[in-house]
């Protein structure tokens, strides 16, 4: 009896470490340099609720995070909740974490109409990898025909080809925008630019391959909704995360 119980809290302490991986995510849902973030901290206040802790996290492109996970490497996958990467791989979706904000961001004096899909096809256009893929139809016609259309992994020099007028629209998560816009030009005004949304809200969660861990996240999450925590996590990003473009 005695074996069978230390067993067990053998077995529980080793389920405690818990390994992640983002895909390619970037401040402020996650600062990779001091291991915090909106969302990840979101992640692991849910998981804190339910007794775990993340003791490692990885920051990788989709298919490498997809083979992390598939070979147990790490126990979660952070992504967008429909990535068609993950079709026909057997995945657990958990429920949805945050949103991502998508816009379309140009400079106030361009007097580019943002709300015209001809915009992006005249215009030279820079956006984040997979842009033409996730933002639906109407966007992925209007820049195929752009020979001045392209992505991009790094959005850190986003900000600086657009105010220095080297590129003309800029398509970005406005919280990854505003994130780099106010850290790397301190005394540049917002209201020097116009954003528009360029598609819905990208609502975000978790890729898991075990159930254990999937309902212990969920479970989590809705504490963290119900005592306040999730609401705190956003607050204290006061200006660093918008709902809206």
């Amino acid at each position: 009896m005695l074996l069978k119980i230390f067993t067990l809290i053998l077995l529980t302490k080793m389920t405690l470490a818990l390994a992640i991986a983002f895909t390619n995510s970037m401040p402020p849902y996650y600062i990779e340099k001091d291991e915090r973030g909106i969302e990840l901290e979101i992640i692991k206040a849910s998981f804190k609720e339910k007794g775990f802790d993340i003791k490692e996290i990885r920051n990788v492109n989709y298919k490498d995070a997809v083979k992390l996970l598939n070979s147990n490497v790490v126990n979660g996958v952070v992504d967008n909740l429909t990535n068609s990467i993950y079709e026909g791989s057997e995945v657990l979706q958990s429920n949805q974490t945050i949103n991502y904000i998508d816009c379309a961001v140009a400079l106030k004096n361009s007097l580019i109409n943002l709300g015209k899909k001809e915009s992006f096809s005249s215009h030279s256009v820079w956006a984040f990898k997979s842009a033409k893929d996730v933002l639906g139809e109407e966007f992925k016609k209007s820049v195929e025909v752009n020979s001045n259309y392209s992505e991009d992994f790094d959005q850190e020099l986003q900000t600086k080809v657009l105010l220095g007028k080297r590129i003309d629209i800029i398509i970005s998560d406005k919280n990854v925008f505003m994130y780099q816009f106010t850290r790397n030009h301190p005394a540049q005004r917002i209201d020097q630019l116009v954003f528009y949304p360029v598609s819905k809200k990208t609502p975000r969660n978790i890729k898991f391959k075990d159930s254990f861990y999937l309902k212990s996240f969920n479970e989590g999450l809705e504490i963290i909704k119900r005592n306040g925590i999730y609401d705190k996590i956003l607050k204290s990003y006061h200006g660093q995360y918008f709902t809206e473009c």
